[in-house]
């Protein structure tokens, strides 16, 4: 997780149990929420967690809250992993690490569209940010890529994340046949 780790009654810094709790939370909530066709309560989290449910909504204070905590996590990763990416790969190596992570990365939150969503429209800051970052850390991997010449050069960091997002979103695409359609993108965006 990322950011201060505060005791949200408290205001003050967090005990190491308390830490260890609510990364358990993190996990737990991740991993349900990226099975298909899941839609776990707060209760069945803190029992995947191991933590009571108290544990759960003294640090969120429901559901969404924790929907939107994990979202923001995840997106940071995400950012960070493009620049990791850049940094240990040639440009064609990392740009195509880096779609994998995002195909990934939109796939697990296929199960919190709904509670993203809402919380998308209560507050749109929150969207414009997200697709910010992701437009952000795709250009990390995709400038160098164009630079080398390995990748089109008339395509934006928009356009790839369409191509990539949409293979996720497909309502008639399942999720056995993404990586070949991932496949198909990459050959598709080839200098």
């Amino acid at each position: 997780m990322s950011g201060p780790e505060v005791d949200a009654l408290a205001g003050r810094p967090m005990r190491a149990d308390a830490r260890r709790n609510r990364q358990r939370v993190f996990d737990a909530a991740r991993a349900l929420f990226a099975t298909p066709d899941s839609d776990p309560s707060m209760e069945q989290i803190a029992r995947a967690a191991g933590v009571g449910v108290g544990t759960m909504y003294r640090n969120w204070p429901s559901r969404s809250a924790l929907v939107e905590a994990i979202y923001r996590d995840d997106l940071a990763g995400l950012t960070a992993r493009a620049a990791q990416h850049r940094g240990e790969h040639e440009p064609w190596e990392a740009l195509v690490r880096w779609l994998r992570d995002y195909l990934s990365h939109a796939r697990a939150k296929r199960g919190m569209l709904t509670e993203l969503g809402a919380a998308f429209d209560a507050r749109p800051e929150l969207l414009t940010e997200s697709r910010r970052q992701v437009l952000e850390a795709t250009a990390i991997v995709l400038a160098p890529a164009q630079r080398a010449g390995v990748v089109r050069a008339d395509l934006t960091a928009a356009d790839l994340v369409q191509l990539v997002r949409g293979i996720v979103l497909s309502a008639i695409v399942p999720p056995d046949r993404y990586a070949l359609l991932l496949d198909v993108v990459l050959d598709g965006i080839r200098a």
